[in-house]
């Protein structure tokens, strides 16, 4: 290691700034982070989206969807727990797959629009293809929306920001009725072999 002698010193650049601009400057960048915070606060906070889907691979996909869109999500892999997290934890928006373990899925939707308040809710389905059961899913268990399996994500993405932008409708609430089993798929929805 080689140590300069004083006489070798090379002398420091003349400063960039007086003490004076600096202190400005530092007091103007100040200024710009104060208000970038204030832009920050009235940034509208990320929709919550809840993903009820018993099939791993499935909820893995949409999560990816939906986080790369700018969304929080939330997942259930049965009914039950999902209208139990519908109910906790309040999402805007809850994804919901008709055919499901432990509650159906329409029951799932029909039971969350009975709620206070609900968020808006997308079926998925595989299963139920016919126009006339998107009709009914959304008359009779107050779907939003009724997708048809396989979905494509810019499809789900515009469906989702289609239904968020709609604004809330005081509608009935939808409750089950004395005779409904929350286990058992709805009598019009029964799939025959």
């Amino acid at each position: 290691m080689r140590l300069f002698r004083p006489s070798e010193a090379r002398p420091l650049p003349p400063p960039m700034f007086t003490m004076r601009q600096e202190h400005e400057l530092i007091l103007k960048d100040d200024r710009s982070l104060k208000e970038a915070d204030q832009a920050c606060l009235c940034e509208p906070a990320r929709k919550k989206i809840l993903i009820v889907e018993d099939d791993a691979s499935t909820r893995f996909l949409v999560r990816q969807i939906l986080k790369c869109a700018g969304y929080d999500t939330l997942e259930a892999n049965d009914g039950e727990a999902g209208l139990r997290m519908a109910t906790e934890e309040m999402p805007d928006l809850v994804l919901v797959d008709g055919l499901l373990p432990r509650m159906h899925g329409f029951l799932v939707c029909k039971a969350i629009k009975a709620l206070p308040n609900p968020p808006h809710v997308i079926v998925l389905t595989a299963v139920y293809k016919k126009i006339t059961y998107r009709w009914q899913v959304k008359s009779e268990y107050g779907a939003d929306e009724l997708l048809v399996k396989p979905v494509c994500a810019a499809e789900l993405i515009s469906c989702i920001e289609k239904v968020l932008s709609e604004p809330e409708i005081d509608t009935p609430a939808f409750a089950l009725g004395s005779n409904e089993h929350a286990a058992a798929a709805p009598r019009s929805f029964q799939v025959k072999a």
